[in-house]
């Protein structure tokens, strides 16, 4: 059966092979490395397979399970990534200690930590056919960008929170996401044949920019926070880190249907929300 359904697929016409891809009970579309999930052929909702011609384990095994497993996952941690936004905000408020534009000021930290945690991920994987193993593109893509991002972060002191730097930043940001999107499909092809260091240091400085604007927003709103709500500082902080860890499981459902790259343009997008968030915070607070 499996011999003649990839005959078909192998001879037909491009709308005939559109069709029976999208018909099969299991996911048979070409796996690119930008979506580079091999295993992943468990189709959401597929049932009632004909055992004799299925083995029964692929209905209820692999596939199926890792998908649940995964969704179970994420709403573990939405749950709990709601209770740890949500419950802080309803204790201060108990305490008089109110902020104007708090919704905003929980979105705009909530999109610094899910945009940072998406970038990273989907770094990884664009760079790890360029680099030639996941472990190397792991180790430089997540020393390079706590590096830089150390750097930002050490700049931005200069800035005393000034929340025009904020919108700035963070628009930059975007751009310079998407600008390295587009320099790293254009440049790694062309730079493919060099040594595996010559490789390594272009990606580092390729990923320092990027790396160095991401680290300026956070600390420069925590500045702010601290001349007018010292108390919310540390609710920012758990913010920034629960939603960094939510994002990281979004991303690779993410990146199971539509691919990394798309996930790199999510991070990008993000930051502009982050952007929007502030500004809104910012009038919320002078009005």
């Amino acid at each position: 059966f499996a011999r003649s359904v990839y005959n078909r697929l192998l001879t037909s016409t491009p709308r005939v092979r559109s069709a029976l891809v999208s018909l099969y009970p299991f996911r048979i579309d070409p796996v690119y490395d930008d979506r580079p999930f091999f295993f992943e052929y468990f189709k959401p909702g597929a049932r009632n397979l004909d055992p004799t011609i299925f083995p029964a384990h692929l209905d209820t095994g692999r596939g199926a399970f890792a998908y649940y497993v995964l969704l179970a996952l994420l709403t573990i941690c939405g749950i709990m990534c709601v209770t740890c936004i949500l419950g802080p905000l309803w204790v201060f408020e108990r305490r008089g200690l109110q902020v104007a534009g708090s919704i905003p000021l929980l979105l705009f930290f909530a999109c610094l930590g899910a945009g940072y945690m998406t970038f990273e991920l989907g770094a990884m994987q664009v760079l790890s056919v360029y680099l030639g193993d996941p472990a190397y593109s792991l180790a430089l893509v997540l020393a390079g960008l706590l590096i830089a991002s150390g750097v930002g972060a050490a700049a931005s002191s200069r800035f005393s929170g000034d929340s025009r730097v904020i919108s700035f930043a963070t628009t930059i940001i975007t751009a310079a996401i998407m600008l390295w999107l587009a320099w790293t499909a254009y440049f790694t092809p062309r730079t493919m044949q060099l040594p595996l260091g010559l490789r390594a240091a272009a990606t580092l400085v390729c990923l320092f920019p990027v790396g160095m604007l991401l680290g300026i927003p956070f600390p420069t709103a925590v500045k702010a926070l601290e001349k007018k709500n010292r108390n919310f500082i540390a609710w920012a902080w758990g913010v920034n880190g629960v939603t960094s860890v939510l994002a990281s499981i979004i991303a690779i459902v993410v990146a199971m249907k539509v691919g990394f790259k798309i996930v790199v343009c999510i991070a990008a997008a993000t930051y502009i929300l982050a952007m929007l968030s502030y500004r809104w915070h910012s009038r919320a607070r002078i009005s």
